[in-house]
């Protein structure tokens, strides 16, 4: 998986449901991990750790699908990004696919200085 791919798939986990002011909640809307099997809905970072768990991502996958967000927004806390009043799915949907494009036009550095 690269950093495109983490993007896509934390995108397909939104398109099935998003929330805000926890990183996923159950079907009777509390709160949950992002890994618990009852989660129904997911906020950008809760979506962001369940698919950089996955056993096919790489810490340079997400890195990478980091950089691509950081080219689209400014906010240094993706929670806050997420949480913000008036935030939609459709908002974090969009945003999404604007960070693999960006990720696209301007690639991650293979060296990160020290």
């Amino acid at each position: 998986m690269n950093g495109a791919s983490l993007l896509r798939q934390t995108a397909t986990l939104i398109e099935r449901g998003w929330c805000c002011g926890a990183e996923a909640r159950d079907g009777a809307g509390a709160a949950v991990e992002a890994a618990d099997p009852a989660a129904v809905s997911w906020s950008l970072l809760g979506a962001l750790v369940l698919v950089s768990d996955r056993p096919d991502a790489s810490l340079t996958a997400l890195r990478d699908a980091l950089w691509g967000i950081s080219g689209v927004i400014t906010d240094s806390s993706l929670d806050d990004w997420n949480d913000r009043v008036g935030r939609t799915q459709t908002d974090t949907l969009d945003m999404l696919a604007r960070a693999g494009a960006s990720l696209q036009r301007h690639p991650a550095p293979s060296v990160w200085p020290e």
